[in-house]
């Protein structure tokens, strides 16, 4: 199975402690970011601090989308409140509130191409695709046809001309980038995944899944510590997030 670990070692670059720490990500440059309920933190690739982000007014942050890290998406769930931040973790624009405009029960939101954003929304049960000035463009109706409607989609990506929903029960639904289905995966994700070179990464216990989307293959990946309860990874970047501590590795091939 050809993936960024196949004969490769991780080799730990820097640690940092914590005790409140809820998601980690790292982006395309390489940069790495830390995630509490109300504050984000972006560091470079040693582990200077680089710049912080803190919004108070609007409860948990629900998700954060570092695909393009110019255009960084934050959504508050509870509040229905979108931000956009750029790289140094400023607004690019004013908030934007979803109820004010027109949009209840926003359930996941993720970047999209060319600045643009992806919603779904449980209320009518509809993908919809705005652009970078948040117009609408793209409609994509009846997805209680393709997912049960008992089920909440809990999280979104788009990678590599592919839009992935993953839903409460595990299964991740893949949409091509004008929304058409292409299939559904039941393989048991919970809550956190993510995409690199076509193949699907997720956590188990204390391992790292693999599925090939390509080969039509799974394996396991053994980590290099104990009680992983986050990740990201890009490129030659690994990112693992414990109860205590942050940890940064590269692949050595």
């Amino acid at each position: 199975m050809s993936n960024i670990f196949a004969q490769s070692n991780l080799k730990l670059i820097y640690t940092i402690s914590h005790n409140n720490l809820q998601k980690v990500a790292v982006d395309n440059l390489l940069n790495v970011y830390s995630l509490t309920d109300t504050e984000i933190k972006k560091y470079n690739r040693q582990d200077t601090l680089f710049t912080r982000f803190s919004e108070l007014n609007y409860g948990e942050i629900y998700s954060a989308d570092f695909s393009n890290p110019m255009r960084i998406t934050v959504f508050y769930r509870d509040f229905n409140k979108l931000i956009i931040l750029d790289n140094t973790l400023n607004y690019l624009r004013n908030p934007i509130d979803l109820i004010e405009d027109g949009y209840n029960q926003i359930h996941a939101v993720c970047s999209s191409y060319d600045g643009g954003i992806w919603m779904y929304s449980r209320e009518n049960f509809t993908l919809n695709r705005y652009t970078i000035n948040f117009q609408k463009d793209r409609t994509v109706p009846n997805l209680n046809t393709i997912i049960d409607p008992e089920l909440e989609v809990v999280s979104m990506l788009e990678k590599d001309n592919k839009l992935y929903l993953l839903a409460d029960n595990g299964t991740l639904y893949i949409f091509d980038i004008f929304g058409a289905y292409i299939k559904s995966l039941p393989i048991g994700i919970e809550r956190e995944f993510a995409v690199f070179s076509n193949i699907v990464y997720w956590l188990k216990n204390d391992e790292l899944n693999a599925y090939d989307l390509s080969m039509f293959v799974e394996r396991r990946i053994s980590l290099p510590i104990k009680g992983v309860k986050g990740f990201s990874l890009h490129s030659n970047r690994v990112v693992l997030l414990t109860t205590d501590k942050l940890a940064v590795y590269s692949i050595e091939n």
